[in-house]
């Protein structure tokens, strides 16, 4: 597969970050309501933060990084994706973003639509579940018969994740519809879902992509740490639910399931930051951010670290180390190195700018003296929200300039392949000679963060 007509699926990830924008919009809106006391049209803070969160997870990093997937897998099939995969990764935007009105004006009830009730939000979020599922399937059908080394083998691991972590949206749903009121059953869907699609999907397949850039293999003893992973995944989504609903057994199961995911990670994260080519771009500040996130899963399985975590208000930060710091960083640091639709400033812009917004949520936090800034920390956090969408929207001015550009500078390899090529890619030409053979409220289809 010529590399440069892997630029095909650089306009999924455009879009994808125009989304970003638009759910990074919805953050600093319900920043602002909560310092404020209101939000404008008389919007609900809880209806505004799922369509925040739905968007960032539905039509940000699903499909950047699902397009980033492809793009790199292209290079070492005989035959890509093709026109089906385009639509799948379509759909994946399309559906994400007509949730989001809906969401945001009625959260999970009914929207009156020509005079007829429907729960809209509902609808489109299962709808982007069987977009999933078709990405899935077109996976398995073009990579069965490709050499499992390191990335592929944790991308299995990850699409798996997203595939299974559907089913607690399922049961969230079936439940609701039974009646079903048991707090931890309903608890237990949502979290099921978050858990596999965070630590699942999102993380796995993010470790998969650094592997491949920084073509580092996990072989001999240290494949035990994938394997880790694998094993304490399916249980630790217990963690995150309250302690007083989980049985002390299934607690202590579910703590085994963390040490074993969060070792796993700060180990993937060690044997990364050792790799020469992490020393370049913003790779060390990816795995600075997932070895941060790593250690955290970690400590909470302290049941003592987790009561102080939650009362100090660091679960919000928590998930902003890991999708904002870990995964939106890698993503843009991929898409540079992949496509170079990125500029290098325009990245170290957006690290700054990462940093800089998880800077500013610290007052709102317990581990900042309540006494200093006062009111200000909440205005301080609003502000600080601004700087990754002013970051996103200078990449996205840019891509007119490197869109027309593109056919004269696509004959080069993307910057981290001039000097080494990685596993991934030594089988852009050679794929035939090694066949052989991944929020703690309820919803009422897919739940949110």
């Amino acid at each position: 597969m010529d590399p440069r007509t892997t630029h095909r699926w650089s306009k999924y990830w455009i879009l994808a970050l125009g989304c970003f924008v638009l759910a990074a919009l919805a953050g600093t809106a319900f920043r602002v309501g909560f310092t404020t006391g209101a939000l404008p049209f008389e919007l609900a803070f809880d209806n505004v933060r799922r369509a925040h969160s739905h968007l960032m997870f539905f039509s940000w990093v699903t499909p950047a990084l699902m397009a980033l997937m492809v793009s790199r897998l292209d290079r070492r099939l005989r035959e890509g994706f093709g026109r089906p995969m385009e639509w799948v990764l379509g759909a994946n935007l399309v559906l994400g973003l007509c949730s989001f009105l809906p969401f945001a004006l009625d959260g999970y009830k009914t929207t009156g639509v020509l005079g007829v009730e429907m729960p809209l939000s509902i609808i489109f979020s299962t709808a982007s579940m069987f977009a999933w599922y078709a990405f899935a399937w077109l996976y398995w059908k073009r990579t069965r018969a490709l050499r499992r080394d390191t990335t592929l083998a944790l991308w299995d691991v990850a699409v798996v994740a997203l595939v299974v972590s559907s089913i607690g949206a399922w049961a969230r749903g079936a439940l609701m519809g039974m009646g079903v009121e048991d707090v931890f059953l309903t608890d237990g869907a949502v979290h099921f879902f978050l858990g596999l699609f965070s630590d699942g999907w999102l993380g796995i397949a993010l470790l998969g992509l650094v592997h491949d850039h920084l073509g580092v293999e996990m072989r001999g003893k240290r494949g035990w740490l994938t394997w880790l992973i694998v094993a304490g995944l399916p249980i630790t989504f217990l963690l995150g639910m309250r302690s007083a609903i989980v049985p002390h057994e299934l607690r202590q199961m579910a703590a085994l399931g963390g040490l074993m995911v969060g070792v796993g990670f700060v180990g993937h994260t060690v044997v990364l930051w050792r790799a020469r080519r992490a020393r370049s771009g913003l790779w060390r500040m990816v795995l600075v951010f997932l070895g941060l996130k790593g250690l955290a899963q970690m400590l909470f399985i302290v049941p003592a670290v987790a009561a102080w975590a939650e009362t100090a208000g660091l679960r919000i930060m928590y998930l902003h180390v890991l999708f904002l710091g870990a995964v939106s960083l890698g993503l843009v640091e991929s898409a540079r190195r992949t496509w170079g639709n990125v500029r290098p400033r325009h990245s170290r812009w957006m690290q700054a700018a990462v940093v800089g917004l998880l800077v500013t949520m610290l007052p709102t936090t317990g581990l900042w003296p309540p006494q200093l800034l006062g009111a200000y920390r909440l205005w301080i956090a609003a502000v600080g929200s601004l700087l990754p969408i002013a970051a996103a929207v200078w990449i996205l001015a840019a891509q007119p300039k490197l869109l027309s550009t593109r056919p004269r500078n696509a004959r080069a390899q993307p910057t981290d392949e001039k000097t080494r090529r990685s596993p991934l890619d030594d089988h852009t030409h050679g794929a035939s000679s090694h066949l052989a053979a991944s929020s703690s409220e309820s919803s009422g289809v897919v739940p949110h963060s």
